[in-house]
């Protein structure tokens, strides 16, 4: 299950006692995998989506974040990502649900890349499948990947998804 891989990619990268950001789209989701993430690992998970973009409260658990010595999760919405956040403290990018928009995806995981990153950079796109079935996930992914291979080399931006193109 998707849940279960999650928790053996932040095993992993407890193990090496580095910090990751999961970029989740859905609050619900948010706030369901926050719950479960702090019950695992006995520590405090925060969230940074549009319902509390107050600079000082985005600041305050940035800071709390970056502070917190060796493995660390934050919770973030891509939407909330595009208003300028630094966090070269995390090495390693989750997208737990993928954005029908490229260029906000790839924005969120630019949130690790700024100057003043030290670390390589890990980026996981977890895609839940099935045997004999295209699953949402698996065609969502192929959209994007297909988008993103149309802008490659070139200085246009990927293109957003249509409405029509998810139906199909």
């Amino acid at each position: 299950s998707k849940m279960n891989e999650l928790l053996n990619l932040l095993n992993n990268i407890k193990a090496k006692e580095e910090k990751v950001l999961i970029f989740v789209i859905r609050h619900t989701m948010q706030t369901l995998l926050q719950t479960a993430l702090q019950k695992h690992y006995g520590f405090k998970v925060d969230i940074i989506n549009g319902k509390n973009n107050k600079q000082e409260i985005v600041d305050k658990k940035l800071e709390q974040f970056e502070n917190k010595k060796g493995f660390n999760i934050l919770l973030l919405s891509p939407l909330a990502a595009g208003i300028g956040l630094t966090i070269t403290a995390a090495n390693h990018v989750i997208h737990l649900e993928r954005h029908w928009n490229p260029a906000k995806e790839d924005q969120a995981s630019d949130r690790i890349y700024r100057i003043g990153q030290e670390k390589d950079v890990y980026i996981y796109h977890l895609i839940h499948t099935a045997p004999k079935i295209e699953t949402f996930d698996s065609g969502l992914n192929k959209l994007i990947t297909n988008k993103k291979s149309l802008s490659d080399g070139t200085l246009i931006p990927t293109p957003s998804i249509k409405d029509s193109e998810i139906v199909e």
